[in-house]
């Protein structure tokens, strides 16, 4: 037992401690001086499931998922700035029940790390965020292929009122064989050293201020990666497959024109990857 709680105070640590942000944007880490809930494993009090011990958590705890119970057939919805993480990307798996998204996050500063995120039939999604300043980091998502995608970004609507939802940052994370990323009228959001691979789409949709840096794009990603009346957005160093060396990649998107107060006119647009990347990166 106290090996055992060696190792997971050592984890904690680390995660913490690495560099999860990129370009100024901040990301949340567990904070120490709140309670850990457990979930999984043997340790007395445990809980049996995520749901539970999300439940249970007060704003700033940390949830704990051992591996040694997985697969956990739950679907978990986050509505309170917490952490919650598993013990290994791989091994740690959520498994959702059909049209259902494994992970919901309807809230501000919520940290998920190290899942892997899987479901039982199709029809599902797998991380759907409805607010700001969330981090998803070191996940893997498989399978999922709702029309959502693996990753979902959207704005929040509470009691028939739109509310912000911007400055989220997804990283090291692997997306493949689903829908991809859909990004609808959220700005500021950052897509950092993920790897998609195989998937539908990388869709930005009234999303403006998009940072998407050092991924990888894989087997075809690259030609499903568009965005519609979405503008300032930054690519910057991915890995495209096939793009030709020294040259930049293109990127293709529809635009809107609005003259007057009613006219509206649709044009093509381009944005670029200035400087994409000769070979895959491997992290």
């Amino acid at each position: 037992m106290k090996i055992r709680t060696v190792i997971l105070v050592t984890l904690l640590l680390t995660i913490s401690t690495a560099p999860f942000h990129y370009d100024g944007m901040a990301s949340q880490a567990p904070n120490s001086k709140t309670d850990i809930l457990y979930v999984g494993g043997t340790g007395p009090g445990n809980y049996s499931t995520i749901q539970a011990a999300v439940d249970a958590a007060n704003s700033g705890d940390t949830v704990f998922v051992y591996d040694e119970s997985s697969p956990y057939l739950e679907n978990i919805n986050i509505s309170k700035p917490i952490s919650v993480i598993g013990e290994n990307r791989y091994t740690t798996e959520i498994r959702s029940n059909p049209e259902q998204d494994n992970i919901v996050i309807y809230c501000d500063n919520a940290y998920v790390a190290n899942f892997n995120l899987t479901t039982e039939e199709s029809g599902a999604g797998g991380i759907s965020i409805e607010g700001s300043y969330n981090t998803v980091v070191n996940c893997t998502i498989f399978g999922n292929d709702s029309g959502y995608g693996g990753f979902f970004i959207s704005t929040r609507f509470s009691n028939h009122t739109a509310e912000s939802s911007s400055s989220n940052n997804i990283s090291h994370c692997i997306i493949t064989d689903s829908y991809g990323v859909l990004v609808l009228d959220s700005d500021n959001n950052m897509f950092y050293r993920n790897t998609f691979s195989n998937n539908y789409g990388f869709i930005l949709i009234l999303s403006n201020n998009t940072v998407v840096s050092q991924n990888n794009f894989l087997h075809k990603q690259e030609r499903y990666v568009r965005f519609v009346m979405s503008y300032r957005n930054k690519w910057s160093g991915n890995y495209w497959e096939r793009t030709f060396v020294s040259l930049p990649k293109v990127l293709l998107g529809i635009q809107l024109i609005i003259i007057g107060n009613k006219l509206s006119v649709a044009y093509p647009g381009i944005q670029f990857d200035w400087n994409p990347a000769h070979t895959p990166y491997d992290w």
